[in-house]
């Protein structure tokens, strides 16, 4: 429900002047969650 959430917000975010670094956002949040298996950390990086 959260990942499918950020992916809208990071497909809109697309459009800004900020793309790449929500691209790196993205990413970066994969990753932790890939490694530790808390969708709490969703919540970490989508604060940023």
């Amino acid at each position: 429900m959260i990942k499918s959430s950020y992916l809208k917000k990071s497909l809109e975010n697309q459009k800004s002047e900020n793309a790449e670094l929500t691209y790196i956002h993205f990413h970066f949040l994969i990753l932790i969650v890939n490694l530790t298996g808390k969708p709490r950390c969703f919540f970490l990086v989508d604060g940023l």
